[in-house]
């Protein structure tokens, strides 16, 4: 037996979105250095958790504008097993047919981000599709010193970032920190997690939807704990100062954001408590 097919779709002005939903990871609380076991605990019980690593969401977003087809992110693909590659499936199910992407906006080159643009051969998984990538990210993974730099854990994620640049070759596009690389889409600098680690604004006004990559990870841990960052962030500092920023940003304003490690669809908005955060995903809500 298997769940319903995963996508939701989200009318924003001219464009349609569509949430996709690539499977889920298991992240144990281990990954946050800063995670005390007593208060890992103590959050993910008040989640109704169980007990052990927190399954999380890997989503990504199709948008629809005209005959225009674009993803932001392409989830990991056939690279982790049977809990993700679900995305070209998903697709297919939503009626968006792969062959008819012609863009790929990447928030940044983690495997779980950039591994679904190649099937199970190596090959694109998407063959009409350019790839955007912030400056700043493209130049970090391609720098030729970064294998014997980085830890052995990151050694995979070089070794898929740098796959999936050679099988898109020159249909791979960097753009700088806040440009349109697609008009209509603006990027978001939100450095920290990776050195170009990029969100996108679709909409303008009440009406926006701001995607905003991995901002988060664990929803109970850090929307109640901002500060913890991810073993896997390159500057943990930097990614928590992030966090806390776009949080305050995006309460203040009220924006409706989107990301790919809230629980599926990952669309919600964020409020301010006292001495904290907290997440209300959007009600569902039938088209037309």
């Amino acid at each position: 037996m298997q769940q319903a097919p995963a996508h939701y779709r989200i009318p924003v002005g001219e464009t349609m979105i569509t949430a996709l939903c690539d499977g889920y990871l298991d992240l144990p609380h281990a990954l946050f250095p800063a995670a005390t076991d007593e208060r890992a605990g103590e959050l993910a019980r008040k989640a109704f958790l169980r007990p052990g690593p927190i399954p999380t969401a890997v989503n990504a977003f199709a948008l629809e504008s005209g005959d225009r087809l674009v993803l932001i992110d392409a989830g990991v693909g056939p690279l982790r097993g049977e809990s993700t590659g679900r995305l070209r499936q998903e697709m297919q199910l939503a009626s968006l047919d792969p062959a008819r992407v012609s863009a790929v906006l990447l928030t940044h080159l983690h495997t779980d981000h950039c591994g679904g643009l190649l099937d199970a051969t190596g090959e694109r998984a998407f063959p009409n599709a350019e790839v955007f990538v912030s400056e700043p990210e493209l130049r970090f993974w391609t720098d030729g010193g970064l294998p014997s730099r980085a830890p052995e854990a990151m050694q995979p994620m070089i070794r898929i970032a740098n796959a999936v640049l050679r099988a898109y070759g020159n249909r791979v596009t960097s753009f700088g920190p806040g440009a349109e690389p697609i008009s209509g889409i603006r990027s978001v600098p939100i450095f920290g997690h990776t050195p170009g680690h990029t969100g996108f604004i679709i909409g303008s006004g009440d009406d926006a939807v701001f995607i905003w990559g991995d901002v988060v990870h664990v929803a109970p841990f850090q929307f109640a704990q901002p500060e913890w960052g991810l073993s896997f962030d390159v500057d943990q500092a930097a990614a928590s100062a992030t966090r806390r920023r776009i949080f305050a940003q995006v309460a203040s304003d009220r924006m409706r954001i989107a990301g790919m490690h809230l629980a599926f669809p990952g669309v919600g908005h964020v409020v301010r408590d006292t001495t904290s955060y907290h997440y209300v995903p959007s009600p569902w809500r039938p088209l037309g």
